[in-house]
């Protein structure tokens, strides 16, 4: 079988709930059938040394905000050279499809929006958010959410999937050892 190359958009500099998740995931993809490339903003975050758990290569891109046109060079470059089989786009709000758009571009088969986020203010940037949310399906190949609320929140009727949080429930299984040493710890 032929190993599957990611590129996965989502990481802020700030480990929060969506980089638990997305790391979560590329920690338990096997080795042996994926490769997985990340996209982050500047520099590489302080909680990837920690958090990352197996061989991964970094992209980095200017800030759209502060520099849209080298944002947007810098995505069609990533995307035009990289050969990728999936693209999954983490969103916490849908201000941003430039990633999607490159990957239908330059022909990624499979186009993942991913929801993280249930709601938005209804202002300003709410109507950028209805105006992709309308766009998304000419560029998504698949639609995924964190819950039912968050996935009809950013694709309405579109059919999507939930997919579930990747916790590594071992840590937290009961262990008497463990149990008895932090009472002794703590009287």
């Amino acid at each position: 079988m032929k190993m599957k190359k990611i590129l996965i958009y989502g990481l802020s500099n700030m480990y929060g709930g969506v980089e638990a998740f997305i790391l979560n995931y590329v920690n338990h993809l096997p080795e042996n059938k994926y490769t997985v490339e990340l996209i982050v903003m500047n520099r590489t975050p302080q909680y990837l040394g920690e958090k990352l758990k197996r061989e991964v290569k970094i992209h980095y891109v200017p800030e759209r905000i502060k520099n849209p046109l080298g944002y947007n060079c810098r995505v069609n470059e990533i995307v035009k050279k990289g050969n990728y089989d999936i693209l999954w786009c983490n969103f916490c709000t849908l201000s941003d499809i430039t990633w999607l758009k490159a990957a239908k571009k330059y022909g990624i088969p499979v186009r993942i929006a991913h929801s993280h986020n249930s709601g938005q203010d209804k202002n300003w940037k709410y109507l950028v958010k209805r105006y992709y949310m309308k766009k998304i399906p000419t560029y998504a190949t698949d639609f995924v959410a964190c819950s039912n609320i968050a996935g009809k929140w950013m694709f309405g009727e579109a059919p999507f999937k939930v997919l579930h949080n990747a916790i590594d429930v071992g840590k937290y299984r009961y262990s008497l050892d463990v149990a008895q040493k932090v009472r002794r710890q703590f009287d």
